[in-house]
């Protein structure tokens, strides 16, 4: 306990899950181009132009690696998942870190220790990109027989995680929706199409049922964004420009004017009133 954690792709469903059940107990640095969940440090970076000289003199202990690109053209792929993997993590090792988590399968290939190594990749050393189904691995056999130790703290987090994305059967439509709009919202990419695929539903029924409800898509992003709002100004110090983001909103100026609309006041008012 007590480490110093540097954990990269922060903003993720898995990073930010993985950051919030760190934050109790370890003083997290987040390295993401989006705003991480709410606690210890943000630089607002990607890994592979990250802007170590904010870290200083501050020694890291543990580095998280979860950042990886999954999309582009193949040269941002080679650029970020080898090139940009590699220098970071010997930029890590050069200033005195000594324990890594690679929890990106993408990011960790070629910094495999020798005895859990792939034998073979499907993809050619010269060719820098696939599509997403041609990537996979193949191991010895005898890898399968590796005994894995229990980690309490990772299956938490594990846990943790799957609770934001499962949806509960016994729960009302609105409040499935509502769930998975707040899960959502700080990825910057809720709509009503992702939130449909994920209750299996189609987009005018969803809609139907929440009419039926005496509600809509639209006044539930906005009700849980308004909650969410009231929360971070209330209980955190938070930036205002990094709130913007976890509510999903394209800039600062968005959320003063829906401050206004909800509350009556700006944003640092509504926060001066709680204190």
């Amino acid at each position: 306990t007590g480490r110093r954690v540097l954990v990269t792709g922060a903003s993720g469903s898995i990073g930010r899950a993985v950051t919030r059940h760190l934050v109790r107990t370890h003083d997290v640095i987040s390295l993401s181009r989006r705003p991480p969940a709410p606690g210890g440090t943000w630089i607002r970076s990607d890994f592979t132009s990250p802007r170590l000289t904010e870290l200083a003199s501050r020694h890291v202990d543990v580095v998280v690696h979860l950042a990886a690109e999954t999309g582009g053209d193949d040269t941002a792929c080679l650029e970020v998942n080898v090139i940009g993997t590699l220098r970071f993590l010997e930029d890590m090792v050069q200033r005195g870190t000594r324990r890594f988590v690679l929890a990106s399968s993408i990011a960790a290939v070629g910094c495999l220790s020798p005895g859990f190594r792939p034998r073979e990749l499907p993809m050619s050393d010269d060719y820098p990109g696939e599509a997403t189904d041609s990537y996979g691995f193949r191991f010895p056999a005898e890898v399968l027989a590796l005994q894995l130790d229990g980690d309490s703290a990772v299956h938490a987090v594990v846990a943790e995680y799957l609770d934001t994305v499962a949806v509960p059967h016994a729960t009302s439509i609105v409040e499935n929706v509502r769930r998975l709009v707040r899960t959502m919202l700080p990825t910057g990419g809720l709509t009503l199409d992702l939130v449909c695929a994920q209750l299996a539903a189609h987009p005018r029924t969803l809609q139907r049922d929440l009419a039926k409800k005496g509600t809509s898509f639209a006044s539930i992003v906005d009700e849980v964004r308004r909650e969410e709002a009231e929360r971070y100004l209330r209980e955190t110090e938070m930036p205002l420009g990094q709130l913007s983001g976890v509510l999903g909103l394209s800039e600062q100026s968005t959320l003063t004017r829906a401050c206004h609309r909800w509350f009556g006041l700006p944003p640092s008012k509504v926060r001066g009133v709680a204190r």
